[in-house]
Protein backbone atom coordinates (compact mmCIF):
# COMPACT_ATOMS: atom_id res chain seq x y z
CA UNK A 1 0.00 0.00 0.00
CA UNK A 2 2.90 2.40 0.57
CA UNK A 3 4.75 1.62 -2.50
CA UNK A 4 1.17 2.50 -4.20
CA UNK A 5 1.56 5.90 -2.62
CA UNK A 6 4.39 6.57 -3.41
CA UNK A 7 3.88 5.86 -6.83
CA UNK A 8 0.75 8.13 -7.11
CA UNK A 9 2.65 11.07 -5.50
CA UNK A 10 5.56 10.59 -8.01
CA UNK A 11 3.28 10.60 -10.98
CA UNK A 12 1.57 13.99 -10.06
CA UNK A 13 2.07 16.16 -13.15
CA UNK A 14 3.12 19.58 -12.01
CA UNK A 15 0.50 22.70 -12.54
CA UNK A 16 1.37 24.91 -14.99
CA UNK A 17 0.53 28.51 -13.73
CA UNK A 18 0.19 31.24 -16.15
CA UNK A 19 1.00 34.66 -14.01
CA UNK A 20 0.23 37.82 -15.96
CA UNK A 21 1.97 41.12 -14.67
CA UNK A 22 -0.36 44.05 -14.49
CA UNK A 23 0.91 46.12 -11.76
CA UNK A 24 2.89 48.70 -13.19
CA UNK A 25 2.00 52.04 -14.19
CA UNK A 26 2.39 52.38 -18.03
CA UNK A 27 4.49 55.73 -17.67
CA UNK A 28 4.73 55.90 -21.64
CA UNK A 29 0.92 55.87 -22.22
CA UNK A 30 -0.25 57.23 -19.10
CA UNK A 31 -0.58 60.43 -20.05
CA UNK A 32 -3.50 60.16 -22.79
CA UNK A 33 -5.22 57.23 -20.33
CA UNK A 34 -4.62 58.59 -16.86
CA UNK A 35 -7.42 57.02 -15.02
CA UNK A 36 -7.01 53.70 -16.94
CA UNK A 37 -4.39 50.80 -16.21
CA UNK A 38 -2.86 49.79 -19.23
CA UNK A 39 -3.63 46.30 -19.46
CA UNK A 40 -7.43 47.55 -19.60
CA UNK A 41 -6.71 49.87 -22.89
CA UNK A 42 -9.26 48.63 -25.51
CA UNK A 43 -7.59 47.50 -28.95
CA UNK A 44 -10.18 48.56 -31.98
CA UNK A 45 -9.09 45.39 -33.87
CA UNK A 46 -9.33 42.88 -31.90
CA UNK A 47 -13.09 42.98 -31.27
CA UNK A 48 -12.85 46.56 -28.49
CA UNK A 49 -11.20 44.63 -25.67
CA UNK A 50 -8.84 45.01 -23.36
CA UNK A 51 -5.65 43.90 -23.84
CA UNK A 52 -6.15 41.60 -20.56
CA UNK A 53 -9.43 40.71 -21.72
CA UNK A 54 -7.91 39.24 -24.74
CA UNK A 55 -4.62 37.76 -23.47
CA UNK A 56 -7.00 35.50 -20.89
CA UNK A 57 -9.33 34.87 -23.71
CA UNK A 58 -6.31 32.72 -25.35
CA UNK A 59 -4.79 31.38 -22.09
CA UNK A 60 -8.70 29.54 -21.30
CA UNK A 61 -7.90 27.58 -24.66
CA UNK A 62 -5.06 26.23 -23.11
CA UNK A 63 -5.50 23.11 -21.85
CA UNK A 64 -2.13 22.90 -20.45
CA UNK A 65 -2.37 25.89 -18.46
CA UNK A 66 -4.28 25.31 -15.14
CA UNK A 67 -4.53 28.70 -13.83
CA UNK A 68 -4.09 32.51 -14.61
CA UNK A 69 -2.87 34.84 -11.79
CA UNK A 70 -3.13 38.55 -12.74
CA UNK A 71 -0.64 40.89 -10.24
CA UNK A 72 -2.06 43.89 -9.62
CA UNK A 73 -1.03 47.31 -7.69
CA UNK A 74 -1.04 50.55 -9.88
CA UNK A 75 -4.91 51.28 -10.15
CA UNK A 76 -5.20 47.57 -9.46
CA UNK A 77 -9.37 47.77 -7.99
CA UNK A 78 -10.39 48.94 -11.52
CA UNK A 79 -8.43 45.30 -12.85
CA UNK A 80 -9.98 43.13 -10.09
CA UNK A 81 -13.04 44.76 -10.99
CA UNK A 82 -13.04 44.43 -14.45
CA UNK A 83 -11.98 40.54 -13.31
CA UNK A 84 -15.03 40.34 -11.78
CA UNK A 85 -17.03 41.51 -14.56
CA UNK A 86 -15.62 38.64 -16.54
CA UNK A 87 -16.60 36.29 -14.26
CA UNK A 88 -20.08 37.45 -13.61
CA UNK A 89 -20.80 37.40 -17.46
CA UNK A 90 -19.20 33.86 -17.74
CA UNK A 91 -16.03 35.41 -19.99
CA UNK A 92 -13.84 33.35 -17.41
CA UNK A 93 -14.23 30.47 -15.26
CA UNK A 94 -13.87 31.69 -11.58
CA UNK A 95 -11.65 28.92 -10.10
CA UNK A 96 -9.21 29.27 -12.99
CA UNK A 97 -8.43 32.73 -12.18
CA UNK A 98 -6.65 34.34 -9.06
CA UNK A 99 -5.85 37.90 -8.35
CA UNK A 100 -3.30 39.19 -6.52
CA UNK A 101 -2.15 42.44 -5.06
CA UNK A 102 1.06 43.18 -4.99
CA UNK A 103 0.82 46.35 -2.70
CA UNK A 104 3.72 48.82 -2.41
CA UNK A 105 5.77 46.43 -3.93
CA UNK A 106 4.75 47.17 -7.45
CA UNK A 107 6.50 50.60 -7.11
CA UNK A 108 10.07 48.73 -6.78
CA UNK A 109 9.30 47.35 -10.55
CA UNK A 110 8.70 44.42 -12.31
CA UNK A 111 10.91 41.51 -10.58
CA UNK A 112 9.26 42.27 -7.33
CA UNK A 113 5.58 42.34 -8.56
CA UNK A 114 6.32 39.17 -9.53
CA UNK A 115 8.53 38.35 -6.29
CA UNK A 116 4.72 39.22 -4.66
CA UNK A 117 2.90 35.79 -5.46
CA UNK A 118 5.34 34.09 -2.92
CA UNK A 119 2.76 35.05 -0.41
CA UNK A 120 -0.14 33.82 -1.91
CA UNK A 121 -2.19 30.91 -0.77
CA UNK A 122 -1.80 27.68 -2.55
CA UNK A 123 1.39 28.55 -4.40
CA UNK A 124 3.46 25.22 -4.05
CA UNK A 125 6.24 23.27 -5.23
CA UNK A 126 4.56 21.53 -7.94
CA UNK A 127 4.02 24.92 -9.83
CA UNK A 128 5.64 26.20 -12.65
CA UNK A 129 4.87 29.53 -13.97
CA UNK A 130 4.84 30.90 -17.28
CA UNK A 131 5.62 34.52 -16.51
CA UNK A 132 3.18 37.25 -19.11
CA UNK A 133 3.61 41.15 -19.60
CA UNK A 134 0.29 42.34 -18.79
CA UNK A 135 0.81 44.75 -21.88
CA UNK A 136 1.36 42.52 -24.70
CA UNK A 137 -1.01 41.06 -27.35
CA UNK A 138 0.42 37.06 -28.15
CA UNK A 139 -1.12 35.29 -30.66
CA UNK A 140 -2.16 31.99 -29.60
CA UNK A 141 0.53 29.97 -31.50
CA UNK A 142 3.29 31.31 -29.28
CA UNK A 143 1.67 30.72 -26.03
CA UNK A 144 0.28 26.98 -27.20
CA UNK A 145 4.01 26.37 -28.05
CA UNK A 146 5.86 27.57 -24.92
CA UNK A 147 3.20 25.82 -22.84
CA UNK A 148 4.24 22.82 -24.66
CA UNK A 149 7.85 23.32 -24.05
CA UNK A 150 7.65 23.86 -20.17
CA UNK A 151 5.13 20.82 -20.34
CA UNK A 152 7.96 18.86 -21.27
CA UNK A 153 10.71 20.58 -19.94
CA UNK A 154 12.38 18.30 -17.23
CA UNK A 155 15.91 20.51 -15.38
CA UNK A 156 14.85 23.21 -12.94
CA UNK A 157 16.56 25.71 -15.15
CA UNK A 158 14.67 28.66 -15.93
CA UNK A 159 13.29 28.88 -19.39
CA UNK A 160 13.62 32.02 -22.27
CA UNK A 161 12.01 32.47 -25.48
CA UNK A 162 13.35 33.21 -28.99
CA UNK A 163 12.20 33.92 -32.46
CA UNK A 164 14.79 33.59 -34.58
CA UNK A 165 14.97 36.45 -37.32
CA UNK A 166 17.28 36.38 -40.64
CA UNK A 167 19.27 39.83 -41.47
CA UNK A 168 16.14 41.19 -43.61
CA UNK A 169 13.61 40.29 -40.94
CA UNK A 170 15.85 41.72 -38.20
CA UNK A 171 16.47 45.33 -40.07
CA UNK A 172 12.40 45.45 -40.47
CA UNK A 173 11.94 45.02 -36.85
CA UNK A 174 14.43 47.74 -35.51
CA UNK A 175 12.99 50.21 -37.96
CA UNK A 176 9.38 50.07 -36.11
CA UNK A 177 10.44 49.80 -32.70
CA UNK A 178 12.59 51.59 -30.29
CA UNK A 179 13.95 48.96 -28.63
CA UNK A 180 14.50 44.73 -29.76
CA UNK A 181 16.11 42.77 -27.53
CA UNK A 182 18.07 39.96 -28.98
CA UNK A 183 19.91 37.12 -26.97
CA UNK A 184 23.33 35.59 -27.80
CA UNK A 185 23.43 31.55 -26.66
CA UNK A 186 25.80 28.63 -26.43
CA UNK A 187 25.18 25.15 -27.20
CA UNK A 188 25.82 22.93 -23.90
CA UNK A 189 25.63 18.81 -24.29
CA UNK A 190 23.80 16.82 -22.08
CA UNK A 191 22.91 13.02 -22.44
CA UNK A 192 24.16 13.37 -26.07
CA UNK A 193 21.32 15.81 -26.32
CA UNK A 194 22.26 19.74 -27.11
CA UNK A 195 20.57 22.83 -25.52
CA UNK A 196 20.98 26.49 -25.52
CA UNK A 197 21.97 28.23 -22.53
CA UNK A 198 22.17 32.30 -22.45
CA UNK A 199 25.41 34.22 -22.73
CA UNK A 200 24.28 37.13 -22.79
CA UNK A 201 21.18 39.61 -23.53
CA UNK A 202 21.22 42.55 -26.04
CA UNK A 203 18.67 45.54 -25.76
CA UNK A 204 20.20 48.48 -28.13
CA UNK A 205 22.70 47.51 -30.63
CA UNK A 206 23.69 47.89 -34.08
CA UNK A 207 23.57 45.89 -37.10
CA UNK A 208 27.35 46.17 -37.54
CA UNK A 209 28.27 45.45 -33.82
CA UNK A 210 27.35 41.64 -34.27
CA UNK A 211 29.26 39.55 -36.27
CA UNK A 212 25.90 37.04 -37.16
CA UNK A 213 23.47 36.54 -39.95
CA UNK A 214 20.94 35.59 -37.88
CA UNK A 215 19.35 37.10 -34.67
CA UNK A 216 17.49 35.43 -31.28
CA UNK A 217 14.45 37.86 -30.96
CA UNK A 218 13.53 37.55 -27.02
CA UNK A 219 9.58 36.48 -27.11
CA UNK A 220 9.03 38.34 -23.91
CA UNK A 221 7.49 35.60 -21.66
CA UNK A 222 9.75 33.33 -19.90
CA UNK A 223 9.00 30.37 -17.32
CA UNK A 224 10.50 29.14 -13.66
CA UNK A 225 9.91 26.73 -10.94
CA UNK A 226 8.69 27.14 -7.59
CA UNK A 227 12.21 26.82 -6.31
CA UNK A 228 13.56 28.98 -8.74
CA UNK A 229 11.12 32.27 -7.69
CA UNK A 230 12.33 31.41 -4.24
CA UNK A 231 16.18 32.08 -5.43
CA UNK A 232 14.90 35.29 -6.80
CA UNK A 233 13.58 36.02 -3.48
CA UNK A 234 16.79 35.34 -1.75
CA UNK A 235 18.87 37.17 -4.54
CA UNK A 236 16.75 40.55 -5.35
CA UNK A 237 18.56 42.47 -2.26
CA UNK A 238 21.64 42.06 -3.89
CA UNK A 239 20.89 42.58 -7.30
CA UNK A 240 21.10 46.40 -7.59
CA UNK A 241 17.95 45.82 -10.68
CA UNK A 242 14.11 45.78 -10.59
CA UNK A 243 13.47 43.87 -14.04
CA UNK A 244 13.21 40.42 -14.47
CA UNK A 245 15.37 40.30 -17.57
CA UNK A 246 17.95 42.22 -15.70
CA UNK A 247 18.38 39.72 -12.86
CA UNK A 248 18.57 37.22 -14.91
CA UNK A 249 20.90 38.89 -17.14
CA UNK A 250 23.50 39.20 -13.27
CA UNK A 251 22.59 35.90 -12.30
CA UNK A 252 23.20 33.91 -15.38
CA UNK A 253 26.73 33.72 -14.62
CA UNK A 254 25.98 31.51 -11.90
CA UNK A 255 22.90 29.51 -12.52
CA UNK A 256 22.44 28.74 -16.16
CA UNK A 257 19.28 29.67 -18.37
CA UNK A 258 18.06 28.01 -21.13
CA UNK A 259 16.86 28.96 -24.60
CA UNK A 260 14.17 27.30 -26.19
CA UNK A 261 13.74 28.79 -30.06
CA UNK A 262 9.93 29.50 -30.55
CA UNK A 263 9.53 27.88 -33.89
CA UNK A 264 6.05 28.86 -35.05
CA UNK A 265 5.50 32.35 -37.02
CA UNK A 266 3.10 33.45 -34.59
CA UNK A 267 3.74 37.32 -33.69
CA UNK A 268 3.58 39.25 -31.02
CA UNK A 269 2.92 42.98 -30.05
CA UNK A 270 4.10 45.30 -27.49
CA UNK A 271 2.03 48.41 -26.23
CA UNK A 272 4.23 50.92 -24.69
CA UNK A 273 2.91 53.80 -26.49
CA UNK A 274 0.18 55.13 -28.15
CA UNK A 275 1.80 55.01 -31.38
CA UNK A 276 2.20 51.23 -30.95
CA UNK A 277 -1.55 50.81 -30.48
CA UNK A 278 -2.21 52.82 -33.69
CA UNK A 279 0.19 50.26 -35.65
CA UNK A 280 -0.92 47.52 -34.13
CA UNK A 281 -4.60 49.03 -35.35
CA UNK A 282 -3.51 49.56 -39.07
CA UNK A 283 -2.01 46.16 -38.79
CA UNK A 284 -4.84 44.36 -38.09
CA UNK A 285 -7.12 45.99 -40.78
CA UNK A 286 -4.26 45.53 -43.38
CA UNK A 287 -3.20 49.18 -43.91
Amino acid sequence: MVIQLLQQKNNIEKEIISIILCAGKGTRIAQKYTSIPKTLIKVKNFDDKPILEILLDRLNKIANINQNWIVIGYLGPKIKSYINSLISHDKITKNKIRVINAIEDYEKGPLYSLLSVLSTKGINSNQSYLIIPGDTIFEIEILLEASKIIKNHNSKRPLIFYQALNDTEFKKKIKSAKTVRIIETSTKYENSNSIEILNKFYDKIKISDLNIRTFKQVVPIFALDYDFLLLLANLAPKLNTNTIYEALNVIKKDYQIQAYKIETSGKFFDIDTETDLKNLNKKKSGQ
